[in-house]
């Protein structure tokens, strides 16, 4: 009630005061407890000036709001006058101590520090449910059950303060790399990337008023959703084969089992992965978040008129994140034959330069690494020069490749070894709101088709007249 005047018996100070005093009396029976209680509320004075700025910088700062009562030093000197000096400061060792362990200890889980950080819960559908604070960070300690986490954050505005900015790491260090992208105004996905299985990490959520906010309260509302600990997350469908001579049934990217809403969502693409524990990405026109043309990455639009989607894929070398996907093939290519790749590539306009670890790959009942690094085996790179690919249009790429035998799947990506210095240097991006200064790249229309050499039967013909090709490899010989 306003006008009242706090309870001085009730405040936070005379309370451990109170128990600080039965404290040393339990010990000390040849002083009497008046004396003891005098000095324990004596203390609490002497506290409220020299511990409240350590608590301060622990954080506790809610401690600070309580009704802690204005007395002095001076004020109570008078009670303790008889008590012999060596004495009074032995209390004031033991109560110094007794206070700040039980300060420490009420305040174990409050979240408002890395060092009280909160438990989260790492197990699959688990969350936070909705939570209220006041806190301008609050704090969380999670096991890393992998060397990937992703996690949804919701935050409600509602007059309110709200997430603004989300970072993870270890007390004192927080420079690890994570991968931030948003489905809404409220709600964001972030994925932590180079993590230790079976460590501990912190998660640190801050939150703010949005511009002038006179009339906003001082809490924030947030829930946080555990979604995975990998990213190699099987294609969610299996691709229709609309030609025999392709061995990739999906390379258009056309196929999809559903519309991405964030980043890390290749696996819509049916048929198609990742190739190791990185978040590459999936396109598509209808999509309010992963559109085409204008995305988080850059503005191209899809290469045939018509089509609705489009991969994309990172080579990024600080923090280092190389970025592939794979597909399985129609049939298994046969050892000795020659086969025809081709694929489209556009430089995002996101991107500062080419990156020069680009590249595609063949392999044998391939599955992904747990690595955002690292590949597992296949068969000898081809590296692919990406010395002209712009930001404008799509440049088309053609190789022939000669198979080793039973190859059953193909990667391509960033799996080109370690990236260097890019291999020329590009104008800032001119369609993005904001950018990071990888080498993004937009890819389509991949095609793998066998090559065959036909001889004719004679090397010039008249109209009218007949001419025998005659197929090598095996294959079919027409007239």
């Amino acid at each position: 009630m306003a006008g009242k005047k706090p309870n001085k018996l009730n405040s936070f100070p005379f309370q451990i005061g109170v128990l600080s005093a039965q404290f040393c009396a339990s010990r000390f029976r040849s002083v009497k407890s008046a004396r003891l209680l005098a000095a324990g509320i004596l203390f609490m004075c002497f506290v409220q000036k020299t511990v409240k700025s350590y608590i301060s910088k622990m954080g506790y700062k809610y401690l600070l709001t309580l009704q802690i009562n204005q007395c002095t030093f001076s004020k109570l000197n008078t009670k303790t006058k008889t008590m012999k000096q060596p004495l009074k400061k032995l209390l004031y060792v033991i109560l110094l101590i007794v206070s700040i362990n039980y300060t420490k200890k009420t305040m174990a889980q409050t979240g408002s520090t890395c060092a009280s950080a909160l438990s989260l819960t790492i197990s699959p559908g688990s969350n936070t449910g909705w939570k209220s604070t006041s806190l301008d960070t609050i704090w969380y300690d999670f096991t890393a059950p992998n060397i990937i986490c992703n996690f949804r954050f919701h935050t409600s505005k509602k007059n309110k303060k709200y997430v603004k900015d989300i970072k993870y790491g270890v007390c004192g260090t927080f420079d690890h790399p994570h991968l931030l992208s948003k489905e809404n105004d409220t709600t964001y996905y972030l994925t932590f990337v180079n993590l230790t299985a079976s460590n501990h990490y912190k998660l640190a959520l801050t939150s703010g008023l949005s511009g002038n906010c006179t009339g906003c309260s001082n809490t924030s509302e947030y829930k946080i959703d555990f979604v995975s600990s990998t990213n190699a997350v099987s294609s969610i469908c299996t691709a229709s084969c609309s030609s025999i001579c392709d061995f990739l049934c999906n390379g258009s990217f056309e196929q999809d089992g559903g519309t991405p809403t964030v980043s890390n969502q290749i696996h819509l693409a049916c048929n198609w992965t990742t190739a190791n524990n990185a978040t590459p990405d999936f396109y598509k026109t209808s999509s309010s978040t992963m559109s085409i043309p204008i995305n988080g990455n850059g503005c191209e639009d899809v290469r045939v008129i018509g089509t609705n989607s489009y991969a994309g894929f990172l080579s990024y070398d600080n923090p280092a994140h190389y970025e592939a996907i794979f597909s399985p093939l129609q049939n298994n290519l046969i050892s000795g034959k020659t086969y025809n790749i081709t694929f489209y590539l556009s430089l995002a306009e996101a991107s500062d330069v080419n990156a020069d670890n680009i590249g595609f790959a063949f392999a044998n009942a391939y599955t992904p690494f747990p690595s955002t690094t690292l590949f597992s085996s296949h068969y000898a790179t081809v590296p692919v020069n990406t010395s002209n690919v712009s930001k404008s249009g799509w440049t088309s790429f053609s190789y022939n490749y000669v198979a080793n035998g039973n190859e059953t799947d193909f990667l391509i990506g960033a799996i080109d070894g370690v990236p260097g210095v890019g291999t020329q240097s590009l104008s800032a991006f001119d369609c993005t709101t904001s950018g990071y200064a990888p080498s993004y790249y937009y890819l389509d229309d991949i095609s793998i088709i066998e090559t065959v050499t036909a001889t004719a039967s004679q090397t010039s013909i008249c109209s009218g007249s007949t001419v025998t090709l005659t197929a090598g490899g095996g294959a079919t010989t027409y007239t």
